[in-house]
């Protein structure tokens, strides 16, 4: 049973402090008992069977090979439950909501201030739903239509909100979803709600747009705010993203944003219904909370409550086990990311040994437990048991997949690789033979490739699956033509320009090939040439406009080339977020193929090149 005094006691884990210092507000109004007493039942219900976070990863994976248990407590949290949505059923206010029947219940709707009551009513479709140990914290809401934009701007306003987390894509198919409410450059009037975009950061999988907010009636700069929207692009209607990693770092991203000014009114979540993927990420905000501060979760109870609150909170089996998969992501795993100007005492840490297991720290780390086990066999240098993770033909797949060309039926094994703020910033493959020249210039162009990293080394291939011409040559595989214009050596990397030729275009490859990685090297000796490598290849991409993958290919297109791109993303992140998240990183790429970083030695090479990185220039320095 959890009682009132222990809040307080664990509002170190909240963004919001304890219960008693809530101000959140209904109408402007402070909040009610009758409220208050709701929240306190709320927080006692879910302490029923709950699950201990050390038994959490057995709990999943018992249920992972007995679905049917999924079910039974899917089809218990979401019976039906009775109560009143009569003001959102009133004939004004039916145009407002995007789906019928998804509407809030009356007892817990947000009610708008009326500035207009000629054009204005108090309805929106959103609905305050209690957090963990604050009340109100959040509001579900259904993503904005063309004739309710002023409207959640009048509730991101009167609810003193910071953070807006926005969890559906403007358009999905060939449907609306919602209507775009913020400006792409100019500010925009919403009604009496002056917004002005700041600033964009783009991530893989996810947007952050910086905004200035202010009524048209402010007359001094200060009274304007500044709000933040978390923009989660990549997941689909009714169901749920690919990997629950990216969803981890997501939510630590919103919490890790400071805010800017003294508000504290709730996170506004919205997708399209405001229903399955808006409870499905409040439930998870909420159980990740209630296990930092009481060590437990119950996902079942949670959702039971949710729903007390907002009708089809967690739409779908799929959105339920979803819940779970994050769950063990973000309380069973070492997710979180180490400062950069720690890092070095951390490795340090992972470096002792564990005096039971006799092992260092960083062997033992559950990184490694994930190894591929298949150790495949290798034949005219394929590699039988390295394939993506899923292939499908027709390129459906947005990573994995054979490529169907008109006219042409060919397959290549490719994948799809994330650096940390492109989604499909590299593509790693194969080194071709010489029947797959043509698919990989083909592939080439298909993607509009500007550079392309090969990591084996020439004694590695036979002397007809050289894909690039010789000085003075000019290398054919109908219908593309490739020549030489120029050589470069970098100390690193031998780079030369190509011209890829089809029919009456032309466009520039650049080919840079290590010298740093000998052919019976697991890793490279040192980790300085492969650094120089990654600098020289962000800056070509940057000159070329940076918006194309990169083609990454070795061997049997997994080790080196996931080794290559997992330190490339590291490093992309260790610039912009000061901070070294290689754990993270690498299981999250390992969701696109397995084999990547198969091994202890490459684990720990990816530890030492960043310590390499930091350590070059004073770089902790700057952190």
């Amino acid at each position: 049973m959890v009682n009132r005094k222990d809040w307080s006691n664990s509002s170190s884990n909240y963004q919001n402090g304890n219960f008693a210092n809530i101000t959140s507000n209904e109408g402007g109004n402070a909040i009610e008992t009758d409220v208050e007493n709701k929240c306190y039942e709320n927080v006692q219900n879910i302490r029923t069977n709950d699950i201990k976070i050390e038994d959490l990863f057995y709990f999943v994976l018992q249920r992972t090979s007995k679905s049917y248990l999924y079910e039974e407590e899917y089809k218990q949290a979401t019976r039906n439950i009775t109560k009143a949505k009569d003001v959102a059923m009133q004939a004004e206010n039916k145009s407002k909501n995007r789906y019928k029947g998804m509407v809030p219940y009356d007892d817990n709707r947000v009610k708008l201030h009326v500035w207009d009551a000629d054009r204005e009513t108090d309805y929106i479709n959103a609905s305050f739903i209690d957090g963990f140990n604050r009340c109100q914290a959040y509001v579900a809401a259904q993503g904005p239509m063309e004739n309710t934009l002023n409207d959640f701007w009048r509730m991101i306003w009167q609810l003193k909100t910071m953070k807006i987390v926005m969890l559906t894509n403007l358009t999905e198919g060939s449907g609306r979803k919602c209507m775009q409410y913020w400006p792409d450059e100019e500010s925009v009037d919403f009604g009496k709600i002056n917004v002005q975009l700041i600033q964009t950061d783009q991530f893989s999988d996810f947007t952050i747009r910086t905004m200035k907010v202010k009524t048209n009636d402010c007359l001094d700069e200060g009274d304007s705010r500044v709000i933040k929207q978390f923009h989660f692009t990549a997941w689909p209607d009714k169901s749920v993203p690919r990997y629950s990693s990216s969803m981890v770092h997501f939510r630590h991203k919103i919490y890790t944003t400071k805010e800017e000014g003294n508000f504290s009114g709730p996170l506004v979540v919205h997708c399209s219904a405001g229903v399955g993927r808006t409870g499905t990420f409040i439930e998870i905000d909420f159980l990740v909370k209630q296990a930092q501060a009481q060590g437990t979760v119950n996902v079942t109870s949670c959702l039971e409550i949710l729903r007390n609150q907002r009708i089809l909170m967690i739409q779908t089996l799929d959105q339920f086990i979803f819940v779970h998969e994050v769950l063990v992501e973000a309380l069973t795993c070492t997710t979180s990311a180490v400062s950069a100007r720690d890092f070095q005492a951390e490795y340090r840490k992972l470096l002792t040994r564990d005096p039971k297991q006799k092992k260092t720290l960083l062997y033992t780390d559950e990184i490694t437990y994930a190894i591929a086990k298949e150790t495949g066999n290798r034949d005219n240098n394929i590699y039988c048991n390295i394939l993506p993770a899923c292939v499908v033909e027709n390129g459906n797949s947005s990573f994995n997949f054979y490529l169907n060309i008109p006219f042409f039926f060919w397959k290549t094994k490719i994948t799809m690789i994330e650096a940390y703020k492109e989604n499909d910033a590299f593509i790693i493959t194969q080194t071709p033979l010489e029947n797959t020249n043509v698919d990989f210039w083909r592939m080439v162009y298909q993607y509009d490739v500007s550079s392309i990293v090969m990591l084996n080394t020439l004694s590695q291939m036979k002397d007809n699956e050289r894909y690039w011409p010789q000085k003075g040559n000019v290398f054919k595989c109908p219908p593309y033509e490739i020549q030489l214009e120029s050589e470069e050596s970098f100390g690193c990397c031998e780079v030369s320009k190509l011209i890829l030729i089809y029919k009456e275009e032309q466009r520039m490859v650049r080919l840079s090939r290590a010298h740093y990685w000998t052919q019976d090297e697991c890793v490279p000796k040192s980790p300085l040439h492969l650094l120089k490598h990654v600098e020289l290849l962000q800056g070509w991409q940057t000159e070329s406009g940076g918006s194309n993958p990169v083609v990454v290919h070795c061997m049997n297109g997994a080790d080196r080339s996931g080794l290559f791109c997992v330190i490339a993303a590291v490093l992309e992140r260790t610039k912009i977020e000061q901070d070294v998240a290689i754990e993270q990183i690498v299981r999250q790429l390992r969701h696109r193929r397995s084999q990547i970083i198969p091994d202890l030695e490459q684990f720990r090479f990816c530890h030492e090149t960043l310590l390499a990185y930091l350590n070059q220039n004073d770089t902790y320095a700057n952190f």
